[in-house]
């Protein structure tokens, strides 16, 4: 996980998002509940040229286990604080962010009022997690809850994120010890979405 810049709101947003937002909350006053309601109207979020922006802003990368969208499995629009608890934010552009179906089914309508999730446009995600090279898991900066909550609700340490980190570790020490060059090891391990742990490895200095 890491963070990134929040690019423009994309024009369907700047001129749909609060006529979407006040008829989303009316059928939900109408209806009686998020559930009832038309996903006609639920899933608007649900455009290319949106799609597109967050792709863009995460490089196709899914914003919570970094694994490239397409490899790991269709890229999603996800919210970060879910649309069925928080539905006045559901066409909000700062509450929108690229996600692979599996870290979106884990996170579902997880939320931690006292301890939310870690927003990769927001916070400094290196000051809440650190990935243990040793083990392959992520851990909390100094216990922190929020960092906690982040590993939960997306359940960062599924043991195939493990083995994969552990093995792009073991990639980098024979690549750096059969003299490759710096850039073609960059290169190769960016093509897996995982530039967290590069530049983990990189700061560690392996030899």
């Amino acid at each position: 996980m890491r963070s990134v810049k929040r690019t423009e709101k994309p024009e369907i947003l700047k001129e749909k998002a609060d006529q979407w937002t006040q008829e989303l909350l009316k059928a939900i006053e109408e209806n009686g509940s998020y559930s009832k309601v038309s996903n006609t109207i639920k899933r608007r979020y649900n455009q290319p040229e949106i799609k597109q922006a967050l792709k863009e802003m995460y490089d196709g990368c899914c914003c919570y286990c970094e694994g490239r969208v397409g490899d790991v499995s269709y890229g999603t629009i996800e919210h970060l604080k879910p649309e069925s608890r928080f539905p006045e934010y559901a066409f909000e552009w700062e509450n929108l962010h690229l996600c692979c179906g599996i870290c979106n089914t884990t996170k579902k309508v997880k939320w931690d009022d006292n301890n939310p999730i870690l927003d990769p446009t927001v916070d400094r995600i290196e000051d809440y997690l650190r990935i243990n090279l040793i083990s392959g898991e992520y851990e909390p900066i100094n216990n922190n809850e929020r960092a906690k909550t982040t590993i939960e609700h997306t359940d960062l340490n599924r043991s195939k994120l493990i083995e994969k980190r552990k093995g792009i570790v073991v990639a980098y020490c024979k690549y750096a010890l059969q003299g490759k060059e710096l850039q073609y090891i960059e290169d190769n391990i960016k093509l897996l979405g995982e530039r967290t742990l590069y530049e983990t490895i990189k700061n560690t200095q392996i030899k």
